[in-house]
């Protein structure tokens, strides 16, 4: 699926994927929850650490978009999220190809899967923070357009 067919509504079961589940993955989550209305969305990482929290940078500028992550701790992707999700949002190509080899075993389509390229902003500064997930909340409110 390309960037530009990703339905979102509230009742289809998105998981969003990156590398840690500390940066990107935690936002669209919680901007697809908190700002979109999205009940069924879940995130985790390829590498995460279980149990680590969002960097400060992304606490505060996440805030400016509506998304409150305080309560947000990375967790590792597994077969069961793959497995259930109906849509899974890979933040970059890198994790489609994690993914990927996870899902078709087990049925998965790949119609399922959606792929965008947003750089990551862990330990790049407050100002790549801004722009990736400026870039992820138009991506995420076009998909609710749709």
């Amino acid at each position: 699926m390309s960037e530009a067919g990703a339905p979102f509504s509230g009742d289809t079961r998105i998981l969003v994927v990156c590398t840690g589940n500390l940066c990107r993955s935690p936002f669209a989550e919680g901007y697809l929850r908190q700002v979109l209305g999205c009940e069924e969305v879940s995130s985790a990482g390829t590498h995460a650490v279980p149990g680590n929290r969002v960097p400060e940078e992304g606490l505060s500028v996440a805030q400016r978009f509506g998304v409150d992550l305080r309560g947000h701790r990375a967790r590792r992707l597994s077969l069961e999220d793959v497995e259930e999700a109906e849509l899974i949002l890979c933040m970059e190509p890198y994790h489609l190809a994690m993914v990927e080899p996870m899902a078709l075993p087990l049925g998965v389509s790949r119609e399922r899967f959606v792929t965008l390229d947003i750089p990551d902003p862990y330990g790049r500064g407050q100002a790549a923070y801004e722009d990736s997930y400026a870039q992820i909340a138009e991506f995420l409110k076009r998909g609710a357009q749709d």
